[in-house]
């Protein structure tokens, strides 16, 4: 009587587990491509956005190098003029012109001490020995042999020399001279001083510390007259073949683009004219390595793929470890564990693509004050030393016009000249009469850079500004 109860009975359990199993192989097989549909859009998400991310950041690197290269040689620009206008007001003085010693020396002395990045100050006979110095020193000293000397006595007029390697501290100098015209108008003398070369190049690298920066000053013949790190190893070296070299003398204008520096290491360059109103152009250099853009991307790259992948291993194996015990849920448990995933992954990628729409931009306090204007004229940024010239804070300046410093002592001619010279892209520079924020006047010497974007449209203008009221 039992035996035809116990056949259909083994009978079902077989299809039962037939089916269970078949079931279940069909769940694990679902599973893994639910895991794969869930992770692989963001995934692919994820590469998009972090490969644009790495386009923004170079875009980024290039614009805020060419804008501290345009800061750079508009600074450059203010300090070759600070020494030419010190030169000419020199001149004038009796006690200099006729070598008045020990007055002479003694006030020379004083305005070395105040001129940052001034390599001297001497009054040459027209011989080329030294009458008078800034100082203490032998007297007699011979500047005969100086190209800008020569020039001088020859031209009768300021001169700007060939940049000097310096022995034996190994600065790089770039020699002024200016006449020294007695009373009846004969040549005297010659009054000279030089440009730190090397200061000022130390000093661009203090203001922009970029990881793997390097700061190249280049001269007309290829030769190497700063760099920063490592200088020692290529001072006064001529290396025109150099990709840098070459690139950076083929570059007439502000450019900017990759190339190999003298250490063989991949940077992103803005390279810039520096002009010496002679003939006599350097090359700037600033650079910041390409790992030091591609790294940081391709770190949080690895890491976000590395979790991406722990995270769809994990999901698979609590759903199948969840689907072995749950047969009658396992598809609702799933969808909510995907939908979960989903959304945590997304949340986590909506959060980086907010983070990578900010851009750090810093600019260091400079001794002349800055400006920033977009090409409508509102103040975008200024530095601590506009405030200090002015009486403005930054948060009064920015997002006003530069005209709440009009003086009313220009005409409407003199601004309209202005605004066609930096909006056909040119430098415009010249003393204004402002008034600060009290309302007193003072004199400043100006320079307005303007800023071109990379498809050559003029996005912003920079104003270097010197208080000269005391001149």
């Amino acid at each position: 009587m039992a035996e035809p109860r116990t056949a259909p009975a083994v009978g079902l359990d077989s299809r039962r587990g037939w089916r269970l199993g078949r079931t279940m192989l069909d769940l694990r097989l679902r599973l893994v491509l639910l895991v794969l549909l869930a992770f692989g859009p963001p995934a692919a998400l994820l590469v998009t956005s972090e490969l644009q991310w790495r386009r923004d950041e170079l875009g980024n690197a290039r614009r805020e190098l060419m804008r501290a290269a345009a800061l750079a040689g508009a600074e450059f620009d203010a300090r070759l003029k600070s020494a030419r206008l010190l030169l000419a007001g020199l001149a004038n003085v009796a006690a200099v012109r006729d070598a008045q010693e020990p007055r002479c020396s003694a006030l020379l002395g004083e305005l070395l001490a105040q001129g940052a990045g001034l390599g001297g100050l001497f009054v040459l006979d027209l011989t080329g020995r030294t009458l008078c110095s800034a100082t203490p020193g032998p007297r007699g000293l011979s500047f005969a042999d100086r190209d800008y000397f020569r020039e001088t006595i020859a031209r009768r007029a300021p001169t700007v020399g060939m940049p000097l390697l310096a022995r034996p501290d190994g600065r790089t100098l770039l020699g002024l001279g200016h006449p020294l015209h007695g009373d009846d108008g004969e040549l005297r003398g010659v009054l000279v001083t030089s440009l730190d070369l090397a200061a000022f190049a130390e000093h661009l690298a203090a203001v922009y510390p970029l990881a793997g920066a390097a700061v190249t000053l280049i001269g007309a013949r290829g030769e190497i007259l700063f760099r920063y790190p490592d200088g020692e190893r290529w001072l006064g070296q001529r290396l025109p073949d150099a990709a840098l070299v070459r690139t950076a003398l083929a570059s007439t204008l502000g450019t900017a683009a990759e190339v190999r520096g003298l250490d063989a290491v991949d940077r992103i360059y803005a390279l810039a004219p520096l002009a010496t109103e002679t003939g006599h152009a350097l090359r700037l250099a600033l650079g910041v390595a390409r790992s030091g853009i591609d790294g940081p991307v391709n770190e949080i790259m690895r890491g976000d793929f590395a979790a991406i992948a722990l995270l769809a291993v994990l999901t698979l194996a609590a759903a199948l470890w969840i689907a072995e015990r749950s047969v009658h849920a396992p598809a609702r448990r799933v969808l909510d564990l995907e939908h979960a995933e989903r959304a945590r992954v997304l949340s986590e990628l909506a959060a980086r693509e907010g983070r990578m729409q900010l851009q750090a931009a810093a600019l260091s306090a400079a001794a002349n004050g800055i400006v920033i204007t977009d090409r409508d004229g509102t103040i975008r940024w200024v530095n601590e030393a506009f405030s200090r010239l002015t009486g403005y804070s930054a948060g009064e300046a920015i997002g006003s016009n530069p005209r709440i410093l009009k003086s009313g002592v220009h005409k409407a001619e003199f601004y309209a000249a202005l605004y066609r010279t930096v909006l056909s892209g040119e430098v415009w520079r010249g003393e204004v009469v402002n008034r600060r924020k009290d309302g007193s006047r003072y004199t400043e010497d100006q320079t307005i850079t303007p800023v071109r974007s990379d498809r050559g449209e003029i996005t912003h203008f920079i104003a270097i500004k010197q208080d000269v009221s005391e001149r």
